[in-house]
């Protein structure tokens, strides 16, 4: 549900990473802390964090940011992040400093993080 598949230029089937039609209904904790297990981390040289949502559609991470706010109260910003090695524009979705201590709550829920990726996290405040 992830990955829509097309046929690229050279007639090559191929698939792009989408945010599934119903992803409202799954946002919570559990997915917040395995999606910061794999696209996630802390920023260096301020309180926060962010993921990597280059794949996802200008719409796409405008609706994930909406969903932060409606689900848990959280503020993201949609970031430039650089351009990568092949020339293309990289995003990310940025939790900032004044939204950080409720962010690190929600995925520390489980212990997913704090175990085995406690390298993403900034100490607590």
């Amino acid at each position: 549900m992830w990955y829509k598949p097309y046929i690229n230029e050279k007639g090559v089937t191929v698939f792009k990473k989408t945010l599934p039609k119903r992803i409202d209904g799954f946002f919570n904790t559990t997915f917040l802390a395995l999606w910061f297990a794999g696209d996630g981390t802390k920023i260096k040289g301020s309180i926060g964090a962010k993921f990597e949502v280059t794949a996802f559609s200008p719409d796409e991470r405008k609706t994930l940011q909406k969903l932060f706010k409606e689900k848990f109260d959280i503020e993201v910003k949609i970031n430039k992040a650089g351009i990568s090695r092949a020339n293309n524009q990289q995003w990310t979705l940025n939790i900032n400093a004044s939204e950080y201590q409720r962010f690190r709550t929600l995925i520390t829920e489980m212990d997913l993080i704090e175990r085995y990726f406690p390298q993403k996290l900034h100490p607590i405040s």
